[in-house]
């Protein structure tokens, strides 16, 4: 969730308060790093540090979302570029943090860890103290998984940016707007019930990503390549699925489960979709259809009817 007073400070135009927002984040990583660097392992609480990655995690997680809001609403403002410089540098020194948790839990003694996880010293973090440790032993050295991350952030930088100089005319409602890429796709999501404006959003922000195709192709190309040398480099070629498996939570056992449910009803779906089809009063139901919306868009139901 952004937090109202960070919205509040980019829409009254206070861009470089953001910014100094941003920067105090920052200054809150280095005050832990510092901790965890000059302090012996055993005059660490585990609790406290977790606590406090924890609540940092949440304040960058927010600028994240601020950030991402900012750039889709406000395409031509030139600061852009510099407020995301500043939320990547950010980010990156959230990962190093997060590294260096890694590298502490792994040099933790072993018999402090087994006292910290068998009295239940954490309390709720137990779990993700557990999960910390196995994804722990997976980390590539701090200095290739830096650099890893940091070509993984260049290129979808590029991306973003091709995303964001897109713009074109389109009929909402009645009057003619300027659409901008990322709107395009904020669009596309939460759909529109006129058809027409759901067919013609796409016609157009295809038609308006034709002349970088080969661009968005070398990049996403890339993107892929730096992923694959990481699970080559974790010895992962062999289960491509399991980092995806294990940031969602789950096992493949009950990835395939889920899949041999859904296949083995399906047809319980398809009257559902034939249905509305039916209510958009359409023949064709495509996948620009799926999420659109039936009935008033625009109806207000208060809270205690919902």
């Amino acid at each position: 969730m952004i937090k109202v007073h960070q919205l509040a400070l980019l829409k009254d135009g206070k861009m470089e308060d953001y910014i100094n927002h941003i920067n105090q984040v920052s200054n809150k990583i280095d005050l832990v790093m510092e901790i965890m660097n000059t302090s012996k392992l055993e005059e660490i609480s585990v609790l406290t540090i977790i606590d406090q990655i924890g609540q940092l995690h949440l304040e960058v997680s927010e600028t994240e979302a601020t950030t991402h809001f900012h750039s889709r609403q406000n395409t031509t403002d030139i600061r852009i570029p510099m407020l995301q410089e500043q939320y990547y540098k950010v980010k990156e020194k959230l990962n190093l943090l997060y590294n260096k948790l890694d590298h502490f839990l792994l040099n933790l003694p072993q018999s402090c860890l087994e006292k910290i996880l068998k009295d239940n010293i954490v309390g709720s973090q137990t779990f993700y103290l557990q999960e910390r440790l196995e994804m722990a032993k997976s980390q590539l050295p701090s200095t290739l998984d830096s650099m890893a991350r940091n070509g993984l952030r260049s290129w979808t930088c590029l991306r973003q940016t091709m995303i964001q100089r897109v713009k074109f005319s389109l009929t909402m409602d009645g009057t003619d707007k300027m659409i901008t890429g990322p709107q395009a796709i904020h669009l596309m999501f939460t759909s529109h019930p006129d058809k027409k404006v759901r067919h013609e959003l796409h016609h157009k922000f295809e038609e308006a990503l034709q002349p970088d195709l080969d661009l968005f192709a070398i990049a996403m190309n890339e993107i892929t390549n730096i992923h694959l040398k990481i699970q080559e480099s974790r010895g992962n070629m062999n289960q491509p699925l399991s980092e995806t498996l294990k940031m969602n939570r789950i096992s493949k056992h009950s990835l395939v489960s889920m899949e041999k449910a859904i296949d083995e009803n399906l047809s319980r779906f398809v009257p559902y979709f034939h249905r509305k089809a039916e209510l958009l009063g359409m023949n064709n139901f495509g996948e620009k259809d799926l999420i659109a919306t039936i009935g008033n868009p625009k109806l207000n139901v208060p809270f205690k009817e919902a």
